[in-house]
C-alpha cells in the first residue's frame, strides 16, 4: 500500500512498509526536496539476510490530513519527526516502516491516506528491513565470521 502524506510539508506518496523497522529516502528524493542528508554510515540488513550500508540519514516532519477540516475528520491530522535513512536503489523515493506508521496512526484512525500500489511487484520487493545498530552488527560479526566479509565488502 502507498500513503498520501506530506513530507517536509510537500505532498508526497510513499510506500507502507509495516515489515520494515526503519524509514527510508532515496538521494534523488532528499536532494530534490532540499533536505539536509548527515553523514552517518549504518549497516542495513534487507529481507533477505543480505546487507547494505546506509551514507546517511535525513531528519524530516511527515503529516497527514494537512488539507482537512478538523470537523470532517477530527483525529486526522497528525504529523511526526522521523529520521529516514538514505539508501540507494530504492523503488520508491520514501519508505514508511512500522513505527513511522503507528505514530501516523495509518492502520486505525486514517486508514483514507491508504492508496493501493500502482507497482505491487515493488511494494513486495522490501520488508522485513531492519537497522543493524554498532552493537549488533559486532555480534553478527562475531557470530558469523562470513558476515564481516559481507559487511566490509559493501564499504
Amino acid at each position: 500500500m502507498q500513503v498520501l502524506c506530506d513530507v517536509d510539508h510537500r505532498l508526497t506518496v510513499g510506500l507502507a512498509d509495516s515489515g520494515s523497522d526503519i524509514d527510508l529516502v532515496s538521494p534523488q528524493f532528499a536532494l530534490d526536496r532540499n533536505l539536509e542528508i548527515h553523514p552517518s554510515e549504518h549497516t542495513i540488513e534487507l529481507a533477505d539476510g543480505s546487507h547494505i550500508v546506509s551514507y546517511g540519514f535525513v531528519r524530516t516532519s511527515i503529516s497527514l490530513g494537512t488539507n482537512l477540516d478538523s470537523a470532517d475528520a477530527p483525529h486526522s491530522k497528525v504529523a511526526t519527526i522521523v529520521d529516514c535513512f538514505v539508501l540507494e536503489g530504492l523503488s520508491q523515493d520514501i519508505i514508511l516502516g512500522e513505527q513511522t506508521l503507528d505514530e501516523l496512526r495509518i492502520f486505525t484512525e486514517n486508514q483514507h491516506a491508504l492508496v493501493l500500489a500502482s507497482d505491487t511487484n515493488a511494494a513486495m520487493e522490501l520488508n522485513r528491513i531492519h537497522s543493524l545498530g554498532k552493537t549488533l552488527t559486532w555480534f553478527k560479526k562475531k557470530l558469523n565470521p562470513m558476515s564481516n566479509q559481507i559487511i566490509t565488502d559493501g564499504q
